[in-house]
């Protein structure tokens, strides 16, 4: 914005003198009316650069007024921005503090885990070599079912002879010769299969007597198993 100069009081009155003094000087026959009529039009310049300068005053406070505004609402804004930035930088004094205190607390429970799986080791051992003894118990426990069902399939194939035997008796009446003689040969066969069966039914006895051994200490360990899961259950808890 340019700047607009008040002219001195001093200076019009000066050349509007200057210029009334040298027009009588060149014209000194001028008249009055002349002489009034220049004044006039002088006064009316004057009037005019007043007017001018007036203008001029008057936008250099309406400036200065929007500017004094536009200062008050920058420092409102700055003082704003400074209330936030506290609200922030106290935000993350307190967010520090309790990042601060949640690692601290995270620091303490894996010490406490640690100290945890260090005590559980001993109990995971002892569960893992029960738990073999039992896969092994299992495994002998399926070899003894597997012989029992082999041996019950030879106790019904022994008993299907057996009915074999007992229907080619019934066809031996055709004949006494030959009913007498097969006779005899199915008593010495009944023999040996009767041989055949109570030399079996010993091994089948102790076989079940094992099976009823080796069912009871397969339920006792699990019971031991039941137990020491619920320790370490108890103890991640």
């Amino acid at each position: 914005m340019d700047r607009f100069i008040e002219p001195k009081r001093g200076a019009l009155s000066d050349s509007v003198t200057t210029n009334s003094s040298s027009t009588r000087q060149a014209h000194p026959r001028t008249s009055l009316d002349e002489e009034y009529q220049l004044l006039a039009e002088q006064v009316v310049q004057l009037k005019m650069e007043i007017a001018t300068w007036k203008a001029t005053q008057d936008e250099r406070n309406l400036d200065r007024k929007h500017t004094n505004s536009g200062r008050d609402i920058l420092r409102e804004e700055l003082a704003h921005i400074e209330a936030e930035c506290t609200t922030y930088r106290n935000e993350t004094k307190r967010t520090l503090q309790e990042t601060a205190h949640t690692m601290h607390k995270l620091q303490h429970l894996r010490l406490d885990v640690a100290r945890e799986e260090e005590e559980a080791l001993p109990v995971r051992t002892e569960h893992d070599s029960l738990q073999a003894e039992l896969n092994a118990a299992q495994e002998e426990l399926s070899q003894v079912k597997a012989a029992q069902e082999a041996l019950r399939k030879e106790i019904d194939e022994l008993e299907n002879e057996k009915a074999r035997v007992s229907s080619k008796r019934s066809k031996l009446d055709l004949g006494v010769s030959e009913i007498e003689i097969n006779i005899v040969n199915s008593r010495n066969e009944a023999v040996a299969i009767q041989q055949i069966i109570d030399e079996t039914s010993p091994e089948v006895v102790g076989l079940l007597a094992e099976l009823a051994r080796i069912k009871k200490e397969s339920a006792k360990i699990c019971r031991h198993n039941e137990k020491i899961q619920a320790r370490i259950v108890t103890i991640k808890r």
